[in-house]
């Protein structure tokens, strides 16, 4: 029982370790060096020029950009190649399905370049009947395989990577979203949210164990032999004798108890006639 015990605190030790380990890899989003992908942010610095009911926001890891347009008129979002890609209008959001975009941003690595070699008239989808549209958008995030140079040469000081643009019009009204991409700083030691992880796991290892020890507890504890209550059976002596207990809880032979029971008095001897 205990080395069944110790194995299965092995296995769950084990397990808890690889989850640690999972848990700790950063997703690896916008650059091939899966271990940077914490260290990008995306910022937003606003509409040019601003509009009462259109309003733009991104994710800080450069996931996504979305744009909501509450203005009752059609605003239309260019892609790569400034080729119509997305339009909110009144009656809902639409893509363009012969945008070279589209494809592109089927992919976290795409080479935008590709865009610019194939335009057609737009076909226009529709996608959702509401005003707001989200996407990914290689515009926003880091596209590179490596650090960028700067990156390189100051890892652990934050710095501005680039400007990025993303071009609009409503109606006939150019507007652009404009934002940064930064590089916060790489920080010796683990980071908080790894050790977080390791806490927690920590505490589930702990409280694991505790509920498998209590189970093993009970299980032996049910599956106990009812023989082991059982009063021993009387002893028996040496010389073959059977031993009894009598009333008084004294153990002897039925000898001794015959010789015990015998009347004080005499037996009166029966004369004849």
């Amino acid at each position: 029982m205990r080395g069944a015990t110790i194995r299965h605190m092995t296995l769950a030790v084990g397990l808890v370790l690889l989850l640690t380990a999972l848990r700790s890899q950063p997703a690896a989003a916008h650059s091939t060096n899966g271990s940077d992908a914490t260290h990008y942010r995306t910022r937003l610095d606003g509409l040019t020029p601003p509009v009462a009911g259109l309003t733009a926001t991104v994710d800080p890891r450069g996931e996504w950009i979305q744009v909501t347009n509450a203005t009752g008129k059609t605003l239309t979002i260019l892609g790569y190649a400034h080729e119509p890609y997305l339009r909110i209008t009144p009656a809902g959001v639409e893509q363009n399905a012969t945008s070279p975009t589209v494809t592109l941003n089927q992919s976290l690595f795409a080479d935008i370049s590709q865009a610019l070699t194939r335009q057609a008239a737009p076909q226009w989808l529709p996608m959702s009947p509401g005003n707001q549209a989200r996407w990914h958008d290689h515009r926003i995030h880091w596209m590179g395989a490596v650090r960028p140079p700067a990156v390189q040469a100051h890892p652990r000081t934050a710095q501005l990577i680039g400007t990025w643009t993303v071009h609009m019009t409503l109606e006939s009204q150019p507007i652009d979203v404009t934002g940064t991409l930064n590089w916060l700083p790489v920080k010796n030691g683990p980071s908080p949210i790894l050790v977080a992880f390791i806490v927690a796991d920590g505490l589930l290892l702990l409280i694991g164990i505790g509920i498998y020890v209590l189970f093993q507890r009970r299980r032996r504890g049910g599956n106990a032999d009812p023989a082991a209550d059982r009063s021993p059976d009387p002893p028996v002596s040496s010389n073959g004798s059977d031993w009894f207990v009598d009333r008084s809880g004294t153990a002897s032979t039925p000898r001794e108890t015959a010789t015990r029971e015998e009347p004080d008095h005499d037996v009166p001897t029966p004369t004849g006639s």
